[in-house]
């Protein structure tokens, strides 16, 4: 089985992030999912409202964005929700969970619903065609250099602003004005080859939560 990986982080982490909750709310396992009940708090909604999927052992992340509409050189910040549902407190990695859900656990598409490619795939893409041979171990590859760490009590949620829970679209996508979704990839879908054709990135499908959200001109 390959090994999975993502670019080095090398940033400190910022530990402001908000916590709020006791009560449990059960996740359905491979499916985005409604927002759980201890996440519906006026403190953490602040952030946007999220779509959640289920992670691991009892363990959701999820996505939000607190507007829907940005000018042409703002940017756009994606936060990143942590809901245990379980009984027990959680550790959740640096990189390992919130560095890999953030580089492979969503897609933005344009309103064409063609897929939006980061900086960083477009990259791999080309080496597709010069180099396949590195162009497969890039993709499939997930190196941590900064792994440590986050309790997560039991039956909490938790977002913030810190770089281990926040993504700035605009740092890594090419976003010229025009309307987008995002939406959360599901299940072994998380991995997929970046060398394959474009087309065959899944459609995207109306019964599963999105984030909307439009760039306009300033």
């Amino acid at each position: 089985m390959a090994a999975r990986v993502a670019f080095l982080h090398f940033v400190l982490f910022a530990s402001s992030f908000a916590v709020c909750g006791q009560t449990k709310i059960p996740i359905v396992a491979q499916k985005a999912t409604a927002v759980p009940q201890e996440c519906d708090k006026s403190e953490l909604l602040s952030k946007g409202r999220p779509i959640m999927t289920a992670w691991r052992n009892g363990l959701a992340l999820g996505i939000s964005l607190a507007q829907q509409k940005f000018k042409v050189g703002e940017p756009i910040t994606l936060y990143v929700w942590i809901d245990n549902s379980g009984n027990t407190e959680t550790d959740v990695m640096t990189c390992d969970d919130l560095g890999h859900f953030k580089a492979k656990g969503f897609d933005i598409f344009a309103s064409n619903q063609h897929p939006v490619r980061s900086r960083g795939l477009t990259r791999i893409k080309e080496k597709c065609v010069t180099d396949p041979l590195t162009a497969q171990g890039m993709s499939l590859v997930w190196l941590c250099g900064r792994n440590f760490p986050i309790k997560i009590p039991a039956h909490t949620c938790s977002n913030g602003d810190s770089l281990d829970l926040t993504t700035v679209l605009t740092d890594n996508y090419d976003l010229p004005p025009g309307d987008y979704s995002v939406r959360l990839r599901q299940g072994a879908n998380r991995d997929r080859d970046a060398c394959e054709p474009d087309e065959k990135v899944p459609i995207p499908t109306s019964h599963l939560p999105v984030l909307t959200f439009s760039v306009e001109k300033p």
